[in-house]
């Protein structure tokens, strides 16, 4: 085996290359090279994740009239469409807040998370009933319900009074009273 100390090609940082076995003309470069003065680049910084705040709400959703599919009380009905109420509920939430997520309310009780009012099943009571718990007219024609359900935003900006999503359930005398929620911060899932 013969051990060839010769060098053929050199690169250097005005781009020609040279060729021979000159090493005067390599160690020139390599010198010219060393003198050049380079700006550090500041050290790689980690992007912070951000993070999203949840708040699952455990709240009685009242519905003081029937709710038409337009999502408008009916003033003279007495007759309560729960798919309908419930959904048109679930439509105005997520116009709110995107993130809604609708949970059933007992979570031993099987079922799936539902996110849209499309989701929420129509000729199945028992299914409803999972996600619009323990539902009982009253005597005095207000229709009752539990519902478990995951937003971004507090409960404050929830039922601000200024916002048209509180003007919609005020108008349509829908009532939404927390009895018990949890605070949890995720990381996002945007971006």
């Amino acid at each position: 085996m013969q051990q060839d100390n010769d060098v053929e090609i050199i690169g250097h940082s005005k781009g020609t290359i040279q060729q021979g076995n000159d090493f005067r003309r390599a160690n020139s470069s390599m010198e010219q090279e060393s003198e050049q003065v380079f700006k550090l680049l500041p050290g790689k910084v980690n992007p912070e994740i951000p993070q999203l705040q949840t708040f699952t709400y455990m709240a009685e959703l009242q519905f003081n009239k029937p709710i038409s599919t337009k999502g408008i009380k009916m003033e003279h009905s007495k007759e309560f469409n729960i798919p309908i109420c419930l959904g048109q509920w679930i439509k105005r939430t997520r116009e709110l807040n995107p993130e809604l997520i609708v949970f059933p309310y007992r979570s031993e009780g099987g079922g799936n998370p539902i996110t849209n009012e499309e989701q929420l099943p129509e000729d199945d009571i028992d299914a409803i009933n999972q996600y619009f718990h323990n539902p009982r007219v009253e005597n005095n024609g207000i229709l009752k319900g539990m519902v478990r359900f995951s937003v971004t935003i507090p409960w404050m900006k929830l039922k601000e009074a200024r916002s048209p999503y509180f003007q919609w359930l005020t108008n349509n005398r829908i009532y939404l009273r927390h009895t018990s929620f949890v605070a949890t911060i995720k990381p996002s899932r945007r971006d």
